[in-house]
């Protein structure tokens, strides 16, 4: 992967659980805001993050480090890395192979 790795602090507005098998299984997305706008960031299945300790609310603060990519649904935010508060997780490589070794992304 070719992407250009970013990094930034942002405020989440939004937190969005995008449909699967089971609710632990769907994939979580934040609508974040920085100073230029708002924009959707994807992290990882709602059981990664919780399994790790990673609880993420509407008004939390956050830092992220990822890529930006564009799809069928648009431009999107894919993180690699998420801080808030004490608690860090690596969601991804710098390759975009997922932390929880199911190849989803």
């Amino acid at each position: 992967m070719a992407a250009r790795m970013e990094s930034f602090n942002a405020k989440v507005n939004e937190i969005v659980y995008l449909p699967a098998g089971s609710p632990d299984s769907a994939m979580v997305e934040i609508l974040v805001r920085i100073e230029t706008g708002s924009f959707p960031v994807r992290l990882g299945p709602a059981a990664f993050l919780k399994e790790h300790g990673l609880i993420v609310r509407e008004g939390d603060s956050v830092h992220i480090t990822g890529f930006a990519v564009t799809g069928i649904d648009g431009d999107l935010f894919v993180a690699t890395e998420i801080s808030k508060d004490a608690t860090h997780l690596t969601l991804r490589d710098s390759r975009g192979r997922s932390a929880w070794g199911d190849g989803q992304r």
